[in-house]
């Protein structure tokens, strides 16, 4: 059971990294802008490092995704260019890169509630009937 939960959740980081990484190739070649390096951590309200949070140049179209202690590393970032941190249940945060080398980042959670929540059930055993019956003693 453990191996695999460990397969899916491999998977699972896949398949979140995949669409950020081609975004990175859209595009002609050679459309990049050149820039500078920009590393940093993304934490959550507790203080606790954000894994899988995404990081997107916005301007570029281009990103990366924080690794199991927040950090992320983005390379050729234009000055202009503004960074856009995202994570499920978070706010997402827009900061401009400017000549920053490092930014880190703290996301806070969203106050959105939920409208409705739906419960979905299924049994595999066949319903049991049970007829019960009642007598005086004597």
């Amino acid at each position: 059971m453990i191996r695999i939960y460990n397969a899916l959740r491999r998977n699972l980081r896949l398949w979140l990294i995949l669409p950020v990484l081609f975004a990175g190739m859209a595009g002609p070649a050679g459309a990049q802008t050149k820039g500078h390096k920009v590393v940093g951590t993304v934490m959550g309200p507790d203080s606790l490092p954000l894994q899988g949070a995404t990081v997107i140049i916005k301007e570029v179209n281009r990103g990366a995704v924080s690794d199991s202690k927040g950090r992320y590393v983005l390379s050729n970032v234009p000055p202009t260019a503004s960074l856009v941190f995202s994570f499920l249940g978070m706010v997402s945060q827009e900061v401009p890169v400017g000549q920053k080398t490092e930014i880190n980042v703290v996301l806070t959670a969203t106050d959105a509630r939920l409208d409705e929540v739906v419960v979905g059930g299924y049994s595999d055993h066949l319903p049991v009937y049970v007829e019960l019956e009642a007598s005086e003693p004597e």
